[in-house]
């Protein structure tokens, strides 16, 4: 079973085909399981497989988060200096020529006589001195056909990239677009480095390398799902209460029937989420070695400071519906709340006075609830709202002009901030996934709503 994924991972590295990621993020993902699956029996201890589907999960994440880079993110990777400042190969210009040319490129026959003298005129200003140093030079003449003398640099082929990543069927091998899409990929490889080194898997995790968790960050994996056989279901609790459709009070769960119903999201309606925690506490200093002592290379990795001893991999499906509702209600909640900051900044006033906050720090609270039960039944139960309105002024904290939300009969809080609801409404993102964001509130929170070790 892991021969041809890991088969199919080695051939991508060594054919240098890396622009495949949403094909290397399902191999991985699909890795992530096998590993994950205890009655799947492959020789190894429990300790290895566990290291193993991390190495994959993180390969996962990276492989996902470049390709949101090449797509989403291409104004901010194009602002790297060696991408304007370096001319790209003749085979590569060749390409974009071919690409981006068009009859605008030169003056049309129909042409506004005024814009035409204006293109005349831009064109052929001088630069500055000419070749000899003694007078002004003339600019390029306007090209009146044939192919303009472009220089191209490579953020022309970075969008060029984008464009076609967006657009290409990894399952249509034949096609032009396809080749035309390969050989943009493997000349900017070859051309750019920090192409090569921020948007490229070069290598696949060694089953003996060391792997870093540091302590408490999270980092998340979406995959949709279909809408599991026991939706229409209502179960008994189980003694984790983590899978779907069980309570963690030994009682059945309610589902609203609207979200039974709900056909928005077609096939898949519902969402596996990933989860890797890290340990829900800042790990102390470790004291460097004493001089002229020798160091075991594999000893200081695993004592390097701020490395998890006991990280949590944990798959959680969840209905979509619920999910962008978390979403959602944290950003619109969290630009409500930099309203509120906006406002006592102006007025001189402290954010535990402002008139909406106590108001808002309870939408929070439910929204805090709605995660917590979300991630033990799967779904967010339909009487989520009346349990938070139980809630007694205990579970409200202000410490030091910050609202606190205290988890019952244990020592979990989220601190009622712009952070918090950033990170909770970032991982509550399917089409995203999440890199070891460091907050030590958020992973001991997530870490309780699944039932593992806080502290």
């Amino acid at each position: 079973m892991l021969g041809p994924l890991t088969t199919a991972l080695q051939y991508i590295v060594n054919t240098q085909a890396n622009c495949l990621w949403s094909t290397i993020k399902a191999i991985c993902i699909e890795l992530v399981e096998v590993f994950g699956d205890d009655s799947i029996e492959l020789g190894d201890d429990q300790s290895s497989r566990l290291k193993q589907a991390l190495q994959y999960l993180n390969l996962a994440i990276l492989a996902n988060n470049q390709y949101r880079k090449i797509t989403e993110n291409t104004v901010d990777l194009s602002a790297d200096p060696s991408f304007s400042n370096v001319s790209v190969s003749e085979e590569l210009s060749r390409i974009l020529i071919n690409c981006f040319t068009s009859s605008m490129s030169t003056p049309l026959p129909n042409m506004h006589p005024a814009a035409l003298a204006a293109v005349a005129a831009s064109a052929n200003e001088p630069t500055g001195k000419d070749a000899k140093g003694k007078g002004p030079s003339k600019g390029a003449p306007v090209p009146t056909g044939g192919t303009p003398n472009y220089t191209f640099t490579g953020r022309d082929a970075l969008y060029l990239l984008s464009s076609l990543s967006r657009d290409i069927n990894a399952f249509n091998c034949d096609g032009d677009d396809n080749d035309l899409y390969f050989d943009v990929h493997l000349l900017l490889k070859k051309t750019f480095n920090v192409y090569d080194s921020q948007c490229c898997i070069n290598s696949l995790p060694a089953k003996d390398g060391n792997i870093l968790i540091p302590a408490t960050t999270v980092s998340t994996l979406w995959k949709f799902v279909n809408t599991p056989s026991n939706w229409n279901e209502t179960k008994k609790a189980n003694t984790n209460g983590i899978s779907n459709g069980e309570g963690s009070d030994g009682n059945s769960v309610k589902r609203e029937s609207k979200a039974m119903m709900d056909s928005n999201f077609g096939l898949y309606s519902h969402a596996a989420i990933f989860f890797l925690l890290g340990d829900a506490k800042v790990p102390a200093p470790v004291a460097p070695p004493p001089k002229g002592a020798k160091v075991d290379p594999n000893a200081a990795a695993s004592a390097t400071p701020g490395a998890s001893t006991d990280p949590i991999l944990t798959k959680v499906v969840l209905y979509r519906g619920d999910v962008y509702r978390v979403e959602k209600g944290m950003r619109v909640l969290r630009e409500s709340f930099a309203a509120m900051e906006a406002s006592t900044t102006t007025s001189g006033s402290t954010l535990p006075n402002h008139p909406n906050y106590l108001t808002s720090a309870r939408q929070f609270g439910a929204l805090v609830y709605h995660i917590l039960a979300m991630l033990r039944h799967g779904f967010i139960p339909y009487d989520a709202e009346v349990e938070v309105m139980n809630w007694t002024e205990s579970n409200f904290i202000i410490a030091d002009g910050i609202m606190k939300i205290q988890m019952e009969k244990v020592n979990v809080s989220l601190p009622f901030n712009r952070k918090v609801m950033t990170n909770l409404a970032d991982i509550f993102t399917t089409q995203r996934d999440m890199y070891q964001i460091p907050d030590l509130e958020v992973c001991t929170f997530i870490r309780y709503a699944l039932g593992h070790k806080t502290g």
